[in-house]
């Protein structure tokens, strides 16, 4: 039995879909029921800081795919970050030992390394710079799973990820709004030409997730896992608007403006934006993001099949396949 927290989300109803494929039987743990429908998946609903409940769910497991947490667009406080990150992971990690767990694949964030000027793709020992709560949270959660592997022989694996895109994608009401702007042919601002972009595709993070399970030399190890390539910032929305057929153009704000907008965003957006893309991370836009995987590739056998083109197309027609109804719920109600 595997036991997939977070299971109804974008990732891990990837990953749900690929252990069902390879005839595995799934738990998953999470506050909403998966919208996959399968005899071989057992759904338990239950809250990360629920120790209890918690406890129950890793009963007969043997891996747990630890994928539950809250994202910086819930916007919590620090003490809430903590609560549900840090917490509810050593809720997990208790329950793995008690229960004779052995195996605990855990999805971090490659805000480990924040925003910073970046010469050649990042490798998963270069400088941590962080953006907030969230990416020390992440942090944290590695420390102390290398713990627990060290104390109890608990094999821990750290798959560390930039924005997922795919089918069930909600979280990010910025990178939707996009989609809106590309349907209705209206033009793109992209505040830097030059800046890498970086993104992976739920099915390929999936995938990456499976291989780190079976590799007994990926115990104890933290890997970037991204999509191949990482082309600039106007390149790759010029491809993402040609793939769709869009009637969108892109369009570069003056640098200056850029640089004001962004100071004032930031003061006001925990203000008045409680849906769109919180303070700390806006200092992206300024750098972009590129992260090697070359260590995931060589260890794990990782062979990311989709481009970040890709990756952002797959997300966009399955958002424009849903109904008018449930556009409006992703974009208006869902919350992270």
């Amino acid at each position: 039995m595997k036991l997939v927290t977070g299971g109804s989300g974008v990732i891990g109803r990837a990953l749900v879909q690929k252990l069902l494929k390879n005839g595995e039987n799934v738990r998953v743990y999470d506050l909403a029921p998966p919208p996959i429908k399968n005899s071989n998946i057992e759904f338990v609903r239950g809250d990360i800081k629920d120790p209890k409940k918690v406890m129950e769910a890793c009963k007969s497991v043997d891996t747990v795919f630890h994928l539950a947490g809250k994202m910086p667009q819930a916007r919590l406080d620090e003490k809430g970050f903590w609560e549900i990150n840090v917490g509810g992971t050593v809720n997990i990690a208790k329950a793995c030992v008690k229960n004779n767990v052995k195996r605990i694949l855990f999805a971090s964030t490659i805000e480990v390394y924040g925003p910073q000027k970046i010469m050649k793709p990042l490798k998963e020992d270069d400088k941590k710079v962080y953006t907030g709560h969230y990416s020390r949270n992440k942090m944290e959660c590695e420390k102390l799973l290398l713990n627990y592997q060290k104390k109890y022989g608990l094999k821990a694996t750290f798959l560390r990820i930039p924005m997922v895109l795919g089918p069930g994608f909600y979280h990010e009401k910025s990178t939707l709004g996009i989609f809106l702007f590309i349907r209705y042919g209206l033009p793109i601002p992209v505040p830097f030409a030059d800046i890498p972009v970086c993104y992976v595709s739920s099915s390929d993070l999936a995938d990456a997730f499976l291989l780190a399970e079976k590799i007994p030399s990926a115990v104890g190890e933290a890997f970037n896992i991204t999509a191949s390539d990482y082309p600039r910032a106007k390149q790759f929305f010029e491809r993402l608007v040609k793939s769709v057929n869009s009637k969108s153009r892109i369009i570069i704000p003056p640098r200056g403006f850029v640089e004001s907008a962004l100071k004032l965003f930031k003061r006001i957006s925990n203000m008045l934006f409680k849906t769109i893309t919180p303070s700390e991370l806006m200092d992206f836009i300024l750098y972009g993001g590129a992260y090697s995987c070359e260590k995931a590739k060589k260890i794990l056998g990782y062979s990311p099949k989709k481009s970040v083109v890709d990756a952002w197309r797959e997300c966009y027609l399955w958002f424009f396949s849903q109904d008018i109804n449930k556009q409006m719920d992703i974009l208006l109600r869902q919350r992270v």
